[in-house]
């Protein structure tokens, strides 16, 4: 079931958001992976939101 909040509607599940930073003063552009595991529940205090409900990582 997902989780609406507003206009954003999260599906329980993992996620992967890659970005890709470019700049004329860089050589190449910077590439990262984030990583999101997303427990499905929402809770309104944002500390037990990050690291217990969703779960962040990033590579690169």
């Amino acid at each position: 079931m997902p989780t609406n909040l507003g206009n954003l509607i999260f599906e329980v599940g993992k996620y992967k958001l890659n970005i890709i930073v470019g700049a004329s003063n860089i050589d190449k552009p910077i590439k990262r992976s984030i990583y999101i595991d997303f427990s499905g529940k929402w809770n309104d205090d944002e500390k037990q939101m990050i690291g217990k409900e969703i779960n962040l990582k990033m590579r690169g």
